[in-house]
């Protein structure tokens, strides 16, 4: 399973209460995940991925929807660019 698709089922099967969210939609406007729904987000990503989430990652834009969540795990997995 890609990151991506863990990442949805996770939230999907977890953290959102009724109907869907499409990958693109934001958790704030739809109300759709409320602050406890994104620790338990956070915890989730550190377990399924093997990251630390430092506090200044933890904004509005990094965790708005199922596309930046997983925009920014695939930002922390890739390796470091070529010197």
């Amino acid at each position: 399973m890609d990151a991506k698709t863990k990442i949805r089922d996770f939230i999907l099967t977890k953290l959102v209460a009724e109907g869907t969210l499409r990958d693109d939609e934001s958790f704030w406007d739809t109300r759709a995940i409320d602050s406890l729904g994104i620790v338990r987000l956070i915890h989730f990503l550190e377990s399924a991925f093997g990251l630390k989430i430092p506090g200044r990652d933890v904004t509005t834009q990094t965790f708005a929807s199922i596309d930046a969540v997983h925009d920014y795990v695939a930002r922390r997995l890739a390796p470091p660019p070529a010197s």
